[in-house]
Parts: C-alpha cells; sequence; structure tokens
C-alpha cells in the first residue's frame, strides 16, 4: 500500500494544477543574440587548460624533437602539414563542443503563463525541474554543473567543460576522432623515428668497429713481418 500511494502522488504533483507555478520566478531577461555560452567551473576550465597544453605539447615533440631534425625533407613537409591540421581540426571542435549551448532549458519558465500556453488536457503528465524551475521536455536532466535542465542530455565532460548534448554532440565526437588520428599519426611517426635512430647508431657503431679494426691491423708487428 505504501508503494501505490508514493507512486500516486508522484503522477498527482506532475499534473499542472499542482506545480505551483506562482513559486517560481520570471524568466530573466534574454542576453542578446549571439551571446557566447561559457561554464564558469574551475575544474572544467583547468581540465580544458590542460587539453588544450597537451595537445600543444605533443605538437612541439612532433616538430622540433622528430620533423625539423629530419633530412628526408619531404617526409617532414608531408607529415608536418598532416599532424597540424589534425591538431587544428582537434582544436576547433573542442572549442565548438566547449562553446555551444547543449541545448539549455530556458530558465524559470515554469510560470503560470507559460503553462496556459502549454494548453495541456486534463490529466496530462509534465515535469517540472525544482531546481531551475523549468518545465522538463522528455529526456532532459539536470545539470548540476552547469545549474541548468539540458534537453537529450548524455553526460557533462569536464574535458570540453561542458554538457554533451544534442546540438554539441557532433563537435565532441569529432574532438575525440581528432585526438584518436593524431594519436595514431605520431605512434607512427614514433616508430620511424626509433628505426632511423636505430638505424643511424648501428651505422655509426660499424663504422666505428672498422675504423678501430683498421688501425690495429696497420700497428700489428705480425702485418710489418709480412711486410718486410
Amino acid at each position: 500500500m505504501m508503494l501505490i500511494s508514493t507512486h500516486h502522488f508522484r503522477d498527482i504533483e506532475r499534473k499542472p494544477e499542482y506545480l505551483q507555478p506562482e513559486k517560481c520566478a520570471p524568466p530573466p531577461f534574454p542576453g542578446p543574440a549571439g551571446t557566447m555560452w561559457f561554464i564558469r567551473d574551475g575544474c572544467g576550465i583547468a581540465c580544458a587548460i590542460v587539453t588544450w597544453f597537451l595537445v600543444l605539447y605533443v605538437e612541439f615533440v612532433v616538430l622540433f624533437v622528430m620533423l625539423i631534425p629530419s633530412r628526408d625533407y619531404v617526409y617532414s613537409i608531408t607529415n608536418g602539414i598532416v599532424f597540424n591540421l589534425l591538431a587544428f581540426l582537434a582544436l576547433a571542435s573542442h572549442c565548438r563542443a566547449m562553446l555551444t549551448d547543449p541545448g539549455a532549458v530556458p530558465k524559470g519558465n515554469a510560470t503560470k503563463e507559460f503553462i496556459e500556453s502549454l494548453q495541456l488536457k486534463p490529466g496530462q503528465v509534465v515535469y517540472k525541474c525544482p531546481k531551475c524551475c523549468s518545465i522538463k521536455p522528455d529526456r532532459a536532466h539536470h545539470c548540476s554543473v552547469c545549474k541548468r535542465c539540458i534537453r537529450k542530455m548524455d553526460h557533462h565532460c569536464p574535458w570540453v567543460n561542458n554538457c554533451v548534448s544534442e546540438n554539441n554532440q557532433k563537435y565532441f565526437v569529432l574532438f575525440k576522432m581528432y585526438i584518436a588520428l593524431i594519436s595514431l599519426h605520431a605512434l607512427i611517426m614514433v616508430g620511424f623515428h626509433f628505426l632511423h635512430c636505430f638505424e643511424e647508431d648501428w651505422t655509426n657503431l660499424l663504422k666505428a668497429y672498422r675504423f678501430i679494426r683498421s688501425e690495429e691491423d696497420k700497428s700489428s708487428p705480425f702485418k710489418l713481418d709480412r711486410q718486410h
């Protein structure tokens, strides 16, 4: 009996006549068109800075350690262009994923006027978020970091300092794809660089060995006796 009464009470709470719109403040005045979306979260900002630092550090290592010292200019230029292009696309996708509104529900729209404009049928169930006082669409969830209800929210990612949802999910997937591509590209170049260094060191070792043997042969007393 307790479970049935609790479930019935929750259903009644979601009906329009029990939303208590008088407790919601009017929606804030909308900002100017084209206002940039940015979440002021310390942890998210730090993670985003670390992400950019890692990408730029990898680019520095690839350019100044592996490509520029190489004597093969065609190899260096080709791989440098490809790697820089992928790194630029990764950072651009990261910016779009971070600065794009993921699909935030208007805050404080659970007012009496807005509920009446929905023209709800008797007994129709709607959802109200008690934290941001908004009418929640289907599959919308409240994010405690963004402090907003987000439509079709997947998760909040601190590495892009934003929620991943319907408006920026494409940029988030592209960012991960470009990061995977530059990681694979860098790993392949590290393999070639290792083989080149190993081959060069082995060649120098053979040259040094042959030089030492030749010096030993010149100073050998047996060879001097044979010449006489």
